[in-house]
């Protein structure tokens, strides 16, 4: 429901990270393990972080918290400038412009992630499909470093690939820029994300723009 009402405005991942479960993978595990523990000490699901800053398993505020952040601009920017995608051979490679509009160098690591939506399983809580589904991290859960001088672009290029049991139609690219270091908050701000469906890169040729302003992750 937060998808639907802030479409355009969010990019959601879902990890599923517990070994028992069918859409379970490592990756999606370290990389919630790459937050401090904010449970009592511990990990418990389900819960929420947004740009980095963990929000808790009520979901009830969930949508309030993603409300407020929305509202927060952010001096990053994320163009994609060729990424694309081959259905024959089910590759294809991200392509990103780092944007840094701000008067400080930002160092982070661009975050590559692959999801899938429709996937049907009953969940403990009663939800029989899962959206956004974390499929792979690319390269990893640590992303690919980048420092972006004031007023200065780079840009990223990560190769990536489908596994054969995915469907194309439900499969979309999910990029953000994070730091990857934790702050006195407890948080690992994200600065800015994009979404695309996988299959609006083929033979895209001419930069294309697909992330929206202050895009959240």
């Amino acid at each position: 429901q937060i998808s639907r009402d802030s479409a355009g405005w969010v990019a959601p991942v879902e990890g599923h990270v517990g070994s028992g479960y069918p859409f379970y993978i490592a990756e999606g595990s370290a990389k919630w393990h790459q937050y401090p523990p904010p449970y009592q000490g511990g990990y418990a699901t389900p819960w929420l972080w947004v740009d980095g800053k963990q929000r808790g398993y009520n979901y009830n505020a969930w949508g309030g918290y993603i409300s407020n952040q929305i509202l927060v601009p952010s001096d990053v920017r994320l163009t994609h400038v060729g990424t694309s995608y081959n259905p024959a051979t089910r590759n294809g490679e991200v392509v990103m412009e780092c944007i840094n509009g701000g008067t400080t160098a930002v160092t982070a690591a661009l975050q590559v992630v692959i999801t899938e939506d429709s996937l049907h399983y009953t969940g403990p809580n009663g939800d029989p499909i899962h959206n956004h589904v974390c499929r792979d991290y690319v390269p990893n859960q640590n992303g690919t470093t980048v420092t972006i001088p004031a007023g200065a672009a780079d840009t990223v290029t990560v190769a990536y690939s489908l596994q054969p049991s995915w469907v194309e139609e439900y499969v979309k690219i999910v990029t953000y820029l994070q730091n990857m270091t934790t702050q006195p908050d407890s948080s690992k701000p994200c600065y800015q994300g994009a979404i695309g469906a996988v299959l609006s890169f083929v033979g895209v040729e001419e930069q294309k723009l697909i992330a929206s302003r202050d895009l959240r992750v």
